[in-house]
Protein backbone atom coordinates (compact mmCIF):
# COMPACT_ATOMS: atom_id res chain seq x y z
CA UNK A 1 0.00 0.00 0.00
CA UNK A 2 2.61 3.01 0.76
CA UNK A 3 4.74 1.49 -2.24
CA UNK A 4 1.87 2.88 -4.37
CA UNK A 5 1.95 6.32 -2.11
CA UNK A 6 5.40 6.88 -3.24
CA UNK A 7 7.46 6.51 0.06
CA UNK A 8 10.96 6.27 -0.30
CA UNK A 9 13.05 3.23 -0.53
CA UNK A 10 14.13 3.53 3.28
CA UNK A 11 11.49 4.02 4.52
CA UNK A 12 9.92 1.26 3.48
CA UNK A 13 12.37 -1.04 4.48
CA UNK A 14 12.15 1.11 7.97
CA UNK A 15 8.50 -0.31 8.15
CA UNK A 16 9.53 -3.97 7.40
CA UNK A 17 12.02 -3.77 10.19
CA UNK A 18 9.78 -2.18 12.95
CA UNK A 19 6.59 -4.37 11.74
CA UNK A 20 9.17 -7.42 12.03
CA UNK A 21 10.24 -6.50 15.42
CA UNK A 22 6.71 -6.03 16.31
CA UNK A 23 5.68 -9.74 14.97
CA UNK A 24 8.29 -11.50 16.62
CA UNK A 25 7.52 -9.84 20.04
CA UNK A 26 3.97 -10.83 18.75
CA UNK A 27 4.91 -14.57 18.35
CA UNK A 28 7.41 -14.71 21.49
CA UNK A 29 4.38 -14.04 23.62
CA UNK A 30 1.75 -16.07 21.32
CA UNK A 31 -0.18 -13.43 20.30
CA UNK A 32 -2.42 -13.52 17.04
CA UNK A 33 -1.00 -11.30 14.57
CA UNK A 34 -4.80 -10.27 13.51
CA UNK A 35 -5.27 -6.50 13.76
CA UNK A 36 -8.85 -7.22 15.41
CA UNK A 37 -7.61 -9.36 18.58
CA UNK A 38 -4.26 -6.48 18.66
CA UNK A 39 -5.52 -4.04 21.14
CA UNK A 40 -4.57 -0.76 23.80
CA UNK A 41 -3.12 -3.93 26.08
CA UNK A 42 -0.94 -5.62 23.87
CA UNK A 43 0.70 -2.49 22.50
CA UNK A 44 2.01 -1.46 25.79
CA UNK A 45 2.92 -4.78 26.86
CA UNK A 46 4.90 -4.32 23.47
CA UNK A 47 6.10 -0.86 24.91
CA UNK A 48 7.33 -2.00 28.03
CA UNK A 49 8.90 -4.93 26.34
CA UNK A 50 11.15 -2.53 24.61
CA UNK A 51 11.72 -0.04 26.99
CA UNK A 52 12.43 -2.77 29.42
CA UNK A 53 13.67 -6.73 27.71
CA UNK A 54 14.15 -5.96 24.13
CA UNK A 55 17.61 -5.96 23.75
CA UNK A 56 19.71 -3.45 21.78
CA UNK A 57 21.83 -4.69 18.72
CA UNK A 58 20.32 -7.95 18.99
CA UNK A 59 21.75 -10.02 15.97
CA UNK A 60 24.70 -7.60 15.07
CA UNK A 61 27.97 -10.20 15.53
CA UNK A 62 30.10 -6.85 15.44
CA UNK A 63 29.30 -5.95 19.05
CA UNK A 64 30.18 -7.36 21.86
CA UNK A 65 27.81 -9.12 24.46
CA UNK A 66 28.61 -6.48 26.86
CA UNK A 67 28.50 -3.30 24.71
CA UNK A 68 24.43 -5.24 24.15
CA UNK A 69 22.29 -3.64 26.61
CA UNK A 70 18.55 -4.29 27.91
CA UNK A 71 15.70 -1.69 26.71
CA UNK A 72 15.69 0.58 23.64
CA UNK A 73 15.69 4.14 23.20
CA UNK A 74 12.53 6.12 23.60
CA UNK A 75 13.52 7.57 20.01
CA UNK A 76 13.45 3.98 19.09
CA UNK A 77 10.11 2.80 20.62
CA UNK A 78 8.48 6.06 19.29
CA UNK A 79 9.64 5.12 15.80
CA UNK A 80 8.30 1.42 16.04
CA UNK A 81 5.18 2.97 17.44
CA UNK A 82 4.78 5.54 14.47
CA UNK A 83 5.38 2.41 12.12
CA UNK A 84 2.58 0.93 14.10
CA UNK A 85 0.47 3.65 13.63
CA UNK A 86 0.62 4.46 10.00
CA UNK A 87 -0.16 0.24 9.71
CA UNK A 88 -3.39 0.70 11.52
CA UNK A 89 -4.41 3.99 10.43
CA UNK A 90 -4.19 2.76 6.40
CA UNK A 91 -6.54 -0.54 8.00
CA UNK A 92 -9.06 1.22 9.60
CA UNK A 93 -8.76 4.58 7.10
CA UNK A 94 -7.98 3.58 3.62
CA UNK A 95 -9.01 -0.37 3.92
CA UNK A 96 -11.90 -0.20 6.35
CA UNK A 97 -10.46 -3.34 7.99
CA UNK A 98 -10.37 -2.39 11.60
CA UNK A 99 -12.44 -0.46 14.30
CA UNK A 100 -10.58 2.24 16.01
CA UNK A 101 -12.86 1.61 18.81
CA UNK A 102 -10.95 -0.87 20.81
Amino acid sequence: MKTAEGKAKGTLQQYRDNYKSFTTFLDEFDIPRSPTVIDRDTIRHYINYMRNDSVQFKGNVYISDEEKKRGLSDSTINTRLKTLRVMYNTLEKSEGLIDNNR
